[in-house]
């Protein structure tokens, strides 16, 4: 008979011995385990408790997914688990149903197989950091939503740049977004890529692989206000170069095609008296060749000048 036999018959022997109820009121102390020396739970050593040489603790179970059940379900029971101080520790609260992680940090290493936060209870949510550098936060279904405050209680947002002087401001209590020396960029409109303004995507903006930029209103003829009323805005397009543009200054409330600009219009071939705008502009060709310009007053009024 082996050593390690032998002491399981002596203990077999003293434990049909020992009453049902059994309460030990000295310390019991169980040596390093260098020659099988364990607390062992369960008529077949289920669970073995063990301290090594090497100061390390290990809760070995039989069965692979055993499980540690700290309170019965019926009666909570408080835990708490210190760090490297008294006031560093996890702390679970049973009739609070709350667990504290008091000064410590929780790490996560990177995603190479599956260590991962997961939050609901199917996983809904997952979160974890790749060894390439790269944050992930997965969702189970498509659509998910990520609510960032409760819709009574905001909560400010601040996701930084290259430095601490850029970065996306949302201030939740000024219902304000900031892009503090940031750019936005949206790709070329190949399916969807747009910047739409309006409960219902009233007026999208966006480029075309092709380099084309459109604003597409949802209603016809919707008007685009640059400026209030109150306070104008002056308005610059420019051509070929830097000193040729169209400027609409509104201060002098002018416009201005003088930066060697050329207006062109439609050519006019006969004296239509269609009503149009009071003020509208029109040119033609007389039938000796001269140039008519006119100007309506009254709405199919049209005032005209002659020049060759």
């Amino acid at each position: 008979m082996t050593t390690a036999a032998l002491k399981h018959s002596i203990w077999e022997a003293m434990r049909s011995q020992v009453p049902t109820d059994f309460f030990i009121d000295k310390a019991v102390n169980i040596t390093d385990r260098d020659a099988a020396v364990s607390l062992d739970f369960g008529d077949s050593s289920d669970v073995s408790l063990y301290w090594t040489s090497t100061g390390q603790f290990f809760t070995i179970p039989v069965a692979d997914n055993t499980v540690w059940n700290v309170g019965t379900g019926a009666l909570g029971m408080d835990l708490k688990w210190y760090g490297s101080t008294g006031t560093r520790y996890i702390y679970h609260d049973a009739s609070a149903d709350v667990t504290w992680w008091e000064n410590l940090s929780l790490r996560i290493n990177d995603y190479d197989t599956a260590y991962a936060l997961k939050i609901g209870d199917s996983a809904d949510i997952l979160m974890y950091w790749t060894s390439t550098g790269q944050f992930y936060t997965i969702p189970a279904a498509d659509s998910s939503i990520w609510n960032v405050g409760s819709g009574t209680a905001g909560m400010d947002l601040k996701w930084y740049g290259s430095t601490g002087t850029r970065y996306f401001y949302h201030d939740a209590s000024a219902d304000v977004t900031y892009w503090e020396n940031c750019g936005l960029r949206l790709n070329d409109y190949d399916a969807a890529y747009k910047l739409a303004i309006g409960d219902s995507s009233d007026v999208a903006f966006y480029w075309t692989s092709t380099g084309a930029f459109y604003t597409i209103v949802a209603a016809d003829n919707t008007v685009w206000n640059v400026g209030s009323g109150t306070a104008g805005v002056d308005f610059k397009v420019f051509a070929s170069t830097g000193t040729r543009y169209t400027l609409f200054d509104a201060s002098a409330d002018l416009f201005d095609i003088s930066n060697s600009i050329y207006l062109k219009g439609k050519l006019w071939s006969t004296a239509s008296t269609a009503a149009v705008a009071v003020g509208a502009m029109r040119w033609r060709l007389n039938s000796t060749g001269n140039v008519v310009i006119s100007v309506n007053t009254t709405g199919t009024t049209w005032k005209s000048v002659t020049a060759s």
